[in-house]
């Protein structure tokens, strides 16, 4: 079986079930394939405190719902292990994933985490704690032309064919799988940052990122626009106006 090839063709899914997750309000700690040494099928375990308080069943229930919301969907409830908040296995991937700002998934593998021997191992990375719709600035015009960003949906996509034969490039020189994935999603967003939103668009404004205690504290802060086609860019506050009802 290609192990590979199984996550390759679910991470996009998974990530899928995270935000699913997240906008149905179930609180989870953290996110992660993982594939044991004994065992060739990989599981994708949720580390919830909702185990702790109520136990497993009632959290199975909720994770079968926000599943049948995501319709075509390749991961089943039988793929989901539902884990402790406290468990010894989420203590040490909390730890992997610690200081980590990345939008993408951390991939490695041949350590023991929580008294288990892990063969490899995919953490999804943390959702923001704030809501965007509470940061929600409403409609401004750009002053200055926006790169394009990949979502972190997008940057997950599983990879095209083309994609496929350049990891297998990289690999053939000795590059891990990881890092070899790792410059083929770093293509694909470079190519997507060829694009940009023109001056003068009207955008949809989001704080996103500011230098303080507070929102307050930042008068030029880091705004995630999205235009009315759904393409997404960052940019600063003083390089957007109000725009004139």
């Amino acid at each position: 079986m290609d192990q590979v090839t199984l996550v390759d063709r679910r991470i996009a899914d998974g990530q899928k079930l995270v935000l699913q997750l997240y906008d149905d309000g179930f609180d989870f700690t953290a996110v992660f394939w993982l594939r044991a040494g004994d065992n060739n099928w990989w599981h994708l375990y949720i580390a919830s405190k909702s185990v702790n308080e109520h136990g497993p069943t009632a959290g199975y229930r909720k994770i079968q719902t926000s599943l049948r919301k995501l319709p075509g969907i390749t991961i089943s409830l039988s793929d989901i292990k539902l884990i402790e908040a406290s468990d010894p296995l989420t203590r040490d991937i909390l730890k992997i994933r610690k200081g980590y700002t990345g939008t993408t998934p951390i991939s490695f593998g041949g350590v023991q985490l929580g008294g288990i021997l892990v063969e490899e191992a995919l953490i999804y990375p943390p959702i923001p704690k704030e809501k965007r719709s509470s940061h929600h600035l409403g409609q401004r015009r750009l002053k200055t032309p926006v790169q394009q960003i990949l979502t972190l949906s997008e940057v997950l996509v599983p990879l095209t064919p083309q994609e496929i034969h350049a990891l297998g490039q990289l690999v053939a020189w000795g590059i891990s799988p990881a890092q070899a994935d790792y410059w083929v999603r770093k293509k694909r967003e470079m190519q997507k940052e060829a694009h940009t939103i023109p001056a003068g668009t009207v955008v949809d404004a989001y704080l996103t990122a500011w230098w303080g205690e507070k929102p307050e504290d930042d008068d030029n802060p880091l705004l995630r626009v999205k235009t009315a086609e759904g393409i997404e860019g960052l940019t600063f506050l003083k390089n957007t106006e109000p725009v004139d009802n």
